[in-house]
C-alpha cells in the first residue's frame, strides 16, 4: 500500500470523528472566549454569550504534505467561522472571523498547527484597529492554546511509513457460527504489547465481549446486548515491543494524562485490513499497554475518536469500553460528568448538539421523556428528569438522568433512557435492516443456513430441499438478525405438512434466551411463512419494522424432471436515449415445468458477433407454476445486434436446455429526437440533398 492508500484511510478516519468533536470544540473554545477574562476585547467589552458561536461544520481533509508527511486540512470557505457580538454596547458590533486551519505531520517532527483568519466587523475607525490588534493576540492562543489544545488527539502525531510492519489479517474470535451477511465489527489491536504480554490482551477482549454480550442485573449493556447477534468480535495482532512503534501516545493537559495519536502510518495500515474483516461498520479499539515505555506517568485516560477507540488498560477495563462505545458514531454521546475543578464553573459556551446534553434550562430537548416513567423498562428506575452538571462544567449543562454510563466510573448505571434510544436509532442506522440467519436441521442430518433479506423482495425466501416420496422432519432456527431482540415469531404453514410450533418468543429481557426455533413435518410443495417482529423497548415512539420470509419446500433435484426449454423467445427495444446512456430492451418467454413447481427464466445476450458463455445476464422472479410467460428488462450503453436465449429454473434447481438465439437491435436517439436520420424520423425536403442551382 502507499501513501495515498493512508491519506484515503485517514481521511475517512477524520470525518467519521469530526461531529462529534466539532460539538466538543466548539463549546470549550466559545465557553472559554465568553468566560475568560484574559482574552478580553478592546475596551471594557465582553462577548456575547447569547451571540457567540463557532462553527466549524465544513468537513476535514488529509492530503499529502511533502515527501514523506501527510497534512490535515481543515478549510474556512466561508463556513468554519467564529460570529459573536459585543455585549453592553449600543449599536452591538459584530464580529465573523473565518478560520483555515492546517496541521502538518511528519515522520520525526512535532505536528506544526497554522492558523489562517480573516476578519469582518460591521465597525470601523479606532474600534477596527484595536479589533486587529486583538486578533493577532487570538491567533497566537489559537495557535499555542486553546485550539490547540482541543486538537490534542493529534498533539503527538508523526507520520512513519518506515516503521510499519505487515498487518495480518483479522481473526475472528466470536460468534463461532454463521455470521450475518453485514455486522458490527469491534476489532481489537494490542498496542505497546509483546508477544509474551498477549495473553494479557486476549483476557481484555474476552472481559468486552462478556460485558457486552452475556445477561447482566445492572443491565448497563443496553441495548448492545439486544443487538447480541450482529455483533462481531475480532482482533489484529501485528508484530510489536513494549518500546516499539505504537499508534497510542499521550499527552498532559489539566494536571492529567491522556491519549493521543501517535504513529499515524500505523493506525492507517492497521485500520484498512480492520475494514476488510467484514461487511458492515468496524470500530477500532487499540488496547494499550500500561507499562509501555512510552507512558512514564502511567496510563493515560481512555478516549474514542469517531470509530477508533485509545484504551489503555486498566482494572474497570469493559466498563470503560462500554462508555467509551457511547462516544461513536452508534451513539455520539457526549460526557455527562464534571472534571475536577468544574464544579462550580458555569458553561457559557454555545449550545450542545449531542442528544444527551444541554444548556437549555427548560430541557426541551428531553420534553418527551419528562413523566414517561411507564415508557421506562420496568428495571429503569431512573426517569429523565433533567441534573445540573454534566459535559465537564458544574453548572450550566444539564444531564437527562442522575446517573448514566455517561456520567458514572465504575459504572453504576445503565446508559439511561435518552442515551438508550440514541444508540439503539445509531446501531439500527448503522445496519441494513431486514437481515436475517436461519439455521436449518433436517431428519436425514443435512444442516445449513439461509441467508435472507426482508427488505428485498428477490431475497426474502429461501429454497429447502427434502425428499420426494414423503415428509421431512426439519428444524428451523432464527440465529441472528439485525432486528433488536427480543424478538416474537409467529409462522404459518400452507400444504400438506404439520408444523408443532404456531408461535414461538425469543426468552425473557435480560434472562438466557433459547434460539427460536421451529419444528415441522414438511412436504414437497408446502410453504411456510414467518413473521418477526421485535419487542425492543427503548423507542418507544418510533415503531420498530416487523418482516415476513417465505420458506418453500421443494423435492430433491434427482426426483425431478428440468422444465421444458423455453418457446415464443423474443426481445424487443423498450426504450431509447441518447448516445452514450442506457438503451432499453424486453425480453420475453414462455416455459412450462412437468412437476408443477415455480419456474424462473433466465436469459443470456451478448453482442451478434459474440458466441454464448453459457452464463445468465437477467433473470425473472418467481413465477407461479406450471406455465408461464413473463418479461424481464435488460440495459446497455451500446448500441448495433445483439442475441438473445432463454432457459427455465424450477424451485428443486433443475435447468432446462437454452432456446435458440434470437437477434434483436438496438439504437440510440438521433439529433431531432428521431431515429437514424433524425428529423423525428421524417426525411427532409429535398430527400436531404442540397438545393440544385441552374
Amino acid at each position: 500500500m502507499t501513501r495515498a492508500d493512508d491519506v484515503k484511510y485517514l481521511d475517512r478516519f477524520v470525518k467519521d470523528l469530526w461531529p462529534l468533536a466539532t460539538d466538543v470544540i466548539g463549546a470549550d473554545v466559545t465557553h472559554e472566549a465568553v468566560a475568560d477574562s484574559s482574552d478580553e476585547l478592546p475596551g471594557p467589552f465582553r462577548l456575547s454569550r447569547s451571540r457567540t458561536r463557532l462553527d466549524l461544520s465544513a468537513p476535514p481533509a488529509f492530503r499529502p504534505d511533502g515527501s514523506a508527511g501527510v497534512k490535515l486540512h481543515i478549510p474556512d470557505s466561508g463556513v468554519n467561522t467564529l460570529e459573536t457580538r459585543i455585549a453592553y454596547l449600543r449599536p452591538r458590533p459584530r464580529i465573523t472571523v473565518e478560520l483555515g486551519l492546517e496541521l502538518a505531520i511528519s515522520p520525526d517532527a512535532e505536528p506544526k498547527l497554522d492558523v489562517d483568519m480573516n476578519v469582518d466587523t460591521n465597525r470601523r475607525g479606532s474600534f477596527w484597529d484595536a479589533l486587529l490588534n486583538w486578533m493577532d493576540e487570538v491567533r497566537e492562543g489559537f495557535e499555542e492554546g486553546d485550539l490547540r489544545d482541543e486538537l490534542v488527539f493529534f498533539s503527538s502525531a508523526r507520520y512513519d511509513r518506515d516503521a510499519v510492519p505487515d498487518i495480518p489479517e483479522a481473526e475472528l474470535v466470536f460468534p463461532d457460527r454463521e455470521l450475518l451477511e453485514d455486522g458490527i465489527n469491534l476489532v481489537f489491536v494490542p498496542d505497546g504489547f509483546s508477544s509474551d504480554d498477549l495473553e494479557q490482551f486476549d483476557e481484555l477482549v474476552e472481559q468486552c465481549r462478556d460485558r457486552l454480550l452475556a445477561a447482566a442485573d445492572d443491565h448497563a449493556n443496553e441495548p448492545f446486548h439486544s443487538f447480541k447477534t450482529a455483533l462481531h468480535f475480532w482482533t489484529i495482532k501485528p508484530e510489536q515491543t513494549p518500546d516499539g512503534d505504537h499508534v497510542v501516545g499521550s499527552y498532559t493537559r489539566g494536571g492529567s494524562e491522556r491519549v493521543a495519536l501517535a504513529n499515524l502510518a500505523r493506525l492507517a495500515a492497521i485500520g484498512r485490513v480492520a475494514e476488510q474483516a467484514w461487511p458492515g461498520p468496524t470500530i477500532l479499539t487499540f488496547v494499550a499497554n500500561a507499562d509501555a515505555d512510552h507512558f512514564p506517568n502511567g496510563p493515560p485516560r481512555a478516549m474514542a475518536l469517531g470509530n477508533l477507540i485509545l484504551q489503555p488498560v486498566r482494572a474497570d477495563y469493559a466498563d470503560v469500553f462500554l462508555h467509551e462505545l457511547g462516544h461513536t458514531p452508534l451513539g455520539r454521546l457526549g460526557d455527562e460528568y464534571v472534571e475536577s475543578g468544574r464544579g462550580d464553573v458555569e458553561y457559557q459556551g454555545q449550545p450542545r448538539a449531542v442528544p444527551n446534553l444541554t444548556s437549555d434550562s427548560d430541557l426541551d430537548k428531553w420534553e418527551r421523556w419528562q413523566g414517561a416513567s411507564g415508557k421506562l423498562p420496568e428495571w429503569d428506575t431512573r426517569p429523565i428528569e433533567g441534573f445540573e452538571g454534566g459535559g465537564y462544567f458544574g453548572e450550566g449543562v444539564w444531564r437527562p438522568a442522575e446517573d448514566c454510563v455517561m456520567e458514572s466510573s465504575p459504572v453504576t448505571a445503565p446508559f439511561c433512557a435518552v442515551c438508550r434510544e440514541a444508540l439503539t436509532n445509531g446501531i439500527r442506522d448503522a445496519l441494513p435492516q431486514g437481515q436475517l440467519l436461519f439455521a436449518v436441521e433436517r431428519d436425514s442430518g443435512e444442516s445449513g443456513h439461509a441467508h435472507l433479506d426482508a427488505d428485498e423482495a428477490s431475497e426474502a425466501g429461501e429454497d429447502i430441499v427434502v425428499p420426494a416420496g414423503g415428509p421431512s422432519e426439519v428444524r428451523l432456527s432464527l440465529i441472528a438478525a439485525t432486528l433488536p431482540e427480543p424478538w416474537e415469531v409467529s409462522a404459518e404453514l400452507d400444504g400438506n405438512g404439520e408444523l408443532r410450533t404456531r408461535r414461538d418468543h425469543r426468552g425473557a429481557l435480560g434472562r438466557p434466551n433459547p434460539w427460536t426455533t421451529l419444528e415441522l413435518s414438511a412436504h414437497p410443495g408446502d410453504r411456510l411463512e414467518v413473521s418477526i417482529a421485535s419487542a425492543c423497548p427503548f423507542t418507544p415512539w418510533d415503531e420498530l419494522p416487523s418482516h415476513t420470509v417465505e420458506f418453500i419446500f421443494v423435492p430433491d433435484p434427482d426426483s425431478v424432471e428440468p422444465p421444458t426449454t423455453p418457446t415464443d423467445v423474443e426481445a424487443t427495444q423498450s426504450s431509447i436515449g441518447p448516445p452514450g446512456t442506457s438503451q432499453g430492451a424486453s425480453l420475453t418467454a414462455t416455459a412450462e415445468d412437468p412437476n408443477g413447481q415455480d419456474l424462473k427464466l433466465q436469459f443470456e445476450v451478448v453482442r451478434a458477433q459474440d458466441s454464448f458463455t453459457g452464463g445468465v445476464t437477467e433473470e425473472t422472479d418467481w413465477l407461479d407454476g406450471p406455465k408461464a410467460t413473463a418479461s424481464t428488462g435488460y440495459r446497455t450503453p451500446l448500441e448495433g445486434v445483439f442475441q438473445a436465449r432463454a432457459r427455465a429454473r424450477n424451485r428443486s434447481g433443475r435447468t432446462s436446455g437454452w432456446s435458440e438465439g434470437v437477434r434483436f437491435t438496438l439504437e440510440a436517439q438521433r439529433p431531432g429526437g428521431g431515429g437514424p436520420g433524425g428529423g423525428g424520423g421524417v426525411r427532409p425536403p429535398g430527400g436531404g440533398r442540397p438545393p440544385q442551382t441552374p
